[in-house]
């Protein structure tokens, strides 16, 4: 398979200081960096890389290595330090063989919830040990990134392709080892074009322009959407597979596209149903 160097991931072990002008010169788009990991680590690097990286205008990501432990503690604490915008990528770093693919599914689904965006799955031997030949529709839909130092890698069969083939180290595997601006480090291969990665960045195939939402304008989606569609979410501020499916049934009926997620288009429309029913309702005067 070609080589097309585009995306480096590094953490405190590449020094914390980079040229990433020079990265981006020599073809570098993006840069994913370590934040966290378990509960009790951050890279002490990530902030000061974030500020070169954004100065320098590449694209931006965060990931947590995954171990083992209290699932939904450990993807809290990734969000609290990788501190996303919504433009941030976020990744599961799943390489220890004593997390299984329950416990990804349950950090990735506490990280979606939270912030709308499936996080990106990287792996290598363990992810194909674990899930071998069997489907799995939800990490189907997710973003692989795959580690493997050969020229012709392979996935498992639960996605048709890899978005991300981590194809060196610095040291094993394919050249380039080396990047301008940075050294040796891990290189990463996509086949796509700068606009199809960036589309696909921060939140994914489906849904490249939503932003992260507060707790407050959660609030105002659900009300709304159990004043307009007759729905019965709990006003709770808190992102899930409920207001996600009412988004949909909402996007549906107004022949909108169905990302589930309250783009402007979607909130620009439900500012219309709800102006419609503030002027059709029955109206009390008081005097």
């Amino acid at each position: 398979m070609r080589v097309n160097c585009r995306v480096v991931d590094l953490s405190h072990h590449n020094g914390g200081t980079y040229d990433f002008d020079a990265a981006k010169r020599s073809g570098i788009w993006g840069v994913i960096y370590k934040a966290t990991e378990s509960t009790d680590y951050v890279d002490p690097t990530y902030d000061g890389a974030r500020q070169q990286a954004k100065r320098a205008g590449l694209l931006w990501g965060a990931y947590h290595f995954f171990r083992p432990g209290n699932v939904q503690a450990q993807a809290d604490y990734f969000l609290k330090h990788a501190d996303p915008d919504q433009d941030t990528l976020l990744v599961l770093d799943h390489e220890d063989e004593g997390c299984s693919l329950d416990d990804a599914k349950q950090f990735m689904r506490r990280v979606e919830d939270r912030t709308g965006q499936r996080p990106c799955l990287y792996s290598g031997h363990v992810l194909k040990q674990q899930i071998g030949n069997r489907t799995d529709p939800y990490l189907a839909d997710a973003r692989l990134w795959m580690a493997q130092y050969g020229s012709d890698p392979e996935w498992p069969p639960n996605w048709d392709e890899m978005w991300l083939w981590q194809y060196t180290d610095g040291v094993e595997g394919p050249t380039p080892h080396n990047v301008p601006g940075i050294g040796n480090c891990d290189c990463n291969s996509f086949e796509g074009t700068q606009q199809e990665l960036e589309d696909t960045w921060g939140y994914g195939r489906a849904r490249p322009h939503v932003a992260v939402l507060d707790a407050t304008e959660i609030a105002w989606v659900q009300a709304s959407l159990n004043l307009l569609n007759g729905e019965h979410l709990d006003i709770d501020g808190e992102w899930g597979p409920l207001t996600e499916d009412a988004v949909k049934t909402f996007q549906q009926q107004q022949q909108l596209t169905q990302s589930g997620y309250p783009t402007k288009g979607t909130v620009g429309q439900m500012l219309v149903e709800l102006d419609t029913w503030n002027t059709e309702r029955a109206v009390i005067e008081v005097s």
